[in-house]
């Protein structure tokens, strides 16, 4: 009787250490899901997007002489194209803007020397409710040092005097840096106004003390509620002098708009309410 149970018990915790290992494995593969090791595979240029080029605006921003903006959007446009071809400058390379075979090999041996992983962004940076959002995070064992380009002067008098362009990744390690800004001031709003009003569009134009996203929320009712079902149109890129048109709207029709700024702190300000009226 008591070998029989002892065999019992022994088939119990084989069986309870096969399940043991069959949720590491999962919780692995869900990791791997949510965090992504960067590899740079295809061809780039000017117009594209994908996580390929926030590894290609994070490799460029290691150096800040190639690319001082910093930039890192997934979006390949015309900052990203001048650092292209600094770069290319740099290794002795033709000077064409877009990332060819040559171009690809020379920035396929500099991510083997870092490891950028891509990382589910917990922020919800345009305010609409998604949060599934992958950022490049920088996976750093403790005491490596921190790419010179990946530390940028911060223009906001007061706040720490640097900031991280890169995060280290939440699962990874954490390199030499500053301690991480306590800044809790939100950017300010001004000369918020709207231009160039046709019948059907107009560009909402406004500039931040400092570097923050763009979004205008905009409807013909008041006030302008910030919800998702209210219109809008923005960008996340960080500047201070903003832009952001809007199309599609009525002939001889009076809108309500409001801007809203967001620095890379998460700290969001928002603007009164303005109006225009369309031809």
């Amino acid at each position: 009787m008591i070998k029989q149970l002892e065999a019992q018990i022994a088939t119990l915790q084989t069986r309870i250490e096969s399940l043991r290992n069959a949720e590491a494995d999962v919780r692995l593969s869900q990791q791997n899901v949510n965090d992504t090791a960067i590899s740079l595979i295809r061809e780039m240029r000017e117009g594209m997007s994908g996580d390929d080029v926030k590894a290609l605006q994070a490799l460029l921003a290691a150096d800040s002489e190639i690319y001082p903006e910093g930039l890192i959007s997934g979006f390949y446009g015309r900052l990203t194209v001048r650092a292209v071809m600094r770069f290319q400058k740099k290794h002795g390379l033709d000077q064409v803007g877009r990332v060819g075979p040559k171009t690809l090999e020379k920035l396929r041996k500099e991510l083997n020397k870092i490891s950028l992983k891509l990382e589910k962004d917990d922020d919800d940076d345009d305010d609409d409710n998604d949060r599934n959002e992958r950022v490049v995070c920088l996976f750093n064992p403790p005491g490596h040092m921190i790419a010179p380009g990946w530390l940028r002067k911060n223009p906001k008098p007061g706040k720490s005097d640097r900031e991280r362009l890169i995060p280290n990744c939440r699962r990874g390690g954490t390199g030499t840096t500053t301690p991480p800004s306590t800044d809790t001031t939100a950017p300010i709003i001004l000369d918020l106004m709207a231009t160039s009003t046709t019948a059907t569009s107009t560009l909402i134009k406004w500039v931040t003390n400092e570097s923050a996203t763009s979004r205008v929320w905009f409807g013909i009712l008041s006030p302008v509620v910030i919800a998702t079902s209210t219109s809008k149109a923005g960008s996340n890129t960080l500047v201070q002098s903003h832009e952001i048109g809007l199309s599609g709207l009525t002939a001889s029709t009076t809108y309500r708009y409001i801007a809203v700024s967001k620095d890379t702190f998460g700290n969001a300000a928002t603007s009164s309410e303005a109006s225009f009226l369309t031809q």
